[in-house]
């Protein structure tokens, strides 16, 4: 009796777990700067949550430490593609939370063996991947509610997912938009998003038409919410 249970508490004994693998796109090419971050349930009585998380090298490769974890806790990675250059995410990090009841933001599950401490996942597509989405501010209201430039700086941008859930309220930052054009550039995952603006003049908002979009492809769009026209090609 007594050896079994040393046995069972040696197979259950909290260790460090490497996990490695290559970064790659739909077509086999690497990856790099993609985000890599592995959720472990926090213990209890923690005050924070500190995931580990490091970046793809120039190769697509990965290491990453999972530090003390057991091998009966349910863990996950999350990859996410670098934003494009130029543009803004209002999703940073991984999406943990109500976002997770999306397939997309679900991360990939990972099963530890009895004293396993290497997990090597080959070649692996992230599971967040990003479109690019431009959005003329200067044509995002009817010519009667049009912003002024102060305006446009000032403007809030509200996202919902597929399930109307909204997944981002507030302020565009710098990031994501250009004043000297006023042009929004949001970067999307694959999925149904619908878009609001809206800005504050004198005592009331103006509201600009709400506009549902369905990225099927990554690739770069033209989005016009004043009309609900199809969306063309931007570079």
């Amino acid at each position: 009796m007594i050896l079994c249970l040393l046995a069972v508490s040696a197979f259950g004994q909290p260790r460090n777990v490497i996990i490695s693998g290559r970064v790659v796109d739909e077509g086999g090419k690497e990856i790099s700067n993609a985000m890599v971050t592995l959720y472990v349930p926090p213990n209890k009585g923690a005050f924070e949550l500190i995931l580990p998380g490091t970046r793809s090298l120039p190769d697509g490769g990965f290491y990453l430490d999972s530090g003390r974890i057991s091998p009966s806790e349910q863990i996950s990675l999350f990859i996410e593609e670098p934003v494009p250059e130029g543009f803004w995410s209002p999703f940073n990090g991984p999406p943990f939370g109500e976002l997770s009841r999306l397939q997309i933001f679900r991360g990939l599950p990972i099963t530890l063996k009895p004293k396993q401490t290497l997990v090597n996942l080959g070649e692996i597509q992230p599971g967040i991947r990003y479109a690019k989405i431009v959005i003329d501010l200067t044509r995002a209201w009817p010519e009667r509610d049009k912003p002024t430039g102060q305006e446009v700086s000032s403007t809030k941008l509200t996202i919902r997912d597929q399930l109307s859930h909204v997944v981002y309220d507030g302020r565009i930052p710098d990031a994501g938009l250009d004043v000297t054009t006023s042009l929004l550039r949001l970067a999307l995952p694959k999925g149904k998003w619908s878009i609001e603006l809206s800005f504050a003049r004198e005592s009331k908002i103006v509201r600009s038409p709400r506009r549902t979009i369905n990225i099927r492809k990554l690739s770069c769009l033209n989005i016009a919410l004043t009309v609900q026209r199809p969306a063309t090609s931007c570079h």
